[in-house]
């Protein structure tokens, strides 16, 4: 599946920015780097009793249902860990290819809609290597996900594709550790302007107009297409979902960023290889799909 060069993508971008973790250090004299380290090791231990903390009141106190540990990554390169308990709050990691990258720790704040606010300790970039701050518990029969508020309309299509419900551990949104094992039926339990993004049947899309992106700090592994889109929000489509690319390009993926009632624009990105091919650069004879849910057969139950 493609999001494993994502998370191939973001292990190389946790080595550019294995600082991040911990509020940046000077590089100062021998004493001065040695006091940043022990700070930053200190951290790491409080992380570790918040979660130690969070374990024992889930385990010896009626927790709610949306309590416990939660994992989204590769089994490699990138493993994101969420601990969440009412009292105890949020311990929160991210491991890969070099140790772990960051931590933190803070409160849970529940909200009247149901989503959760997770007010961290320490800075928190969530678009580099960083932890959702606003998330949103997604029962699906006996699953249990929290997904990130911005990553609702990714979480509906990722249902479309087939992407979820997974049958492993790894994947690309947060689920409660070990419910992979556990049943789903019916559909995940979403807010309503998401949960209308769940399609029965597939949408056929088609390309209006593609167009290559030059980006000061594009390098030879990726290039980037802006696509217009022949369908829009009267169609279902919503900034944020992704779209799949069949014929030569199966399996490419557009991410939806602006929609109209008629029209929808996204990125579609090719890697290595494929940018230097032709007949894999998209163009006004390029078709996605939308994908649709079906619900599981006895075969696909985990």
């Amino acid at each position: 599946m493609r999001y494993k060069r994502f998370f191939a993508l973001a292990c190389l971008l946790a080595v550019a920015s294995l600082g991040y973790a911990f509020p940046a250090q000077p590089a100062p004299p021998q004493t001065e780097n040695s006091q940043g380290i022990a700070t930053q090791d200190a951290f790491q231990h409080a992380v570790d009793a918040q979660r130690a903390a969070i374990a024992k009141e889930n385990s010896i106190t009626p927790r709610v249902a949306w309590a416990g540990d939660y994992y989204f990554g590769d089994g490699e390169g990138a493993n994101v860990s969420l601990s969440l308990a009412p009292v105890s709050g949020v311990a929160a990691t991210w491991q890969g290819c070099l140790g772990t990258y960051t931590a933190n720790k803070g409160r849970v704040i529940p909200q009247a809609d149901g989503s959760l606010l997770l007010k961290y300790e320490q800075p928190n970039d969530q678009r580099g290597l960083g932890f959702a701050d606003h998330v949103v518990p997604v029962a699906w029969g006996e699953r249990m996900y929290m997904i990130s508020e911005k990553e609702l309309p990714a979480f509906a299509s990722a249902v479309n594709l087939g992407d979820e419900p997974r049958k492993g551990a790894q994947g690309l949104f947060l689920m409660r550790k070990g419910d992979e094992r556990r049943k789903v039926f019916g559909v995940p339990i979403l807010p309503p302007a998401q949960q209308s993004l769940i399609r029965e049947a597939p949408l056929e899309v088609g390309v209006v107009s593609a167009n290559r992106l030059h980006d000061s700090h594009a390098d030879q592994f990726e290039c980037r297409y802006r696509l217009e889109l022949d369908h829009g929000a009267n169609d279902g489509l919503a900034a944020g979902m992704d779209l799949v690319s069949t014929g030569v390009c199966a399996g490419n993926r557009i991410t939806l960023e602006q929609t109209t009632p008629t029209r929808a624009v996204g990125t579609m990105r090719l890697f290595g290889d494929e940018c230097t091919k032709p007949d894999w650069r998209p163009s006004t004879k390029t078709r996605f799909t939308s994908g649709a849910y079906r619900g599981m057969s006895s075969d696909d139950e985990p």
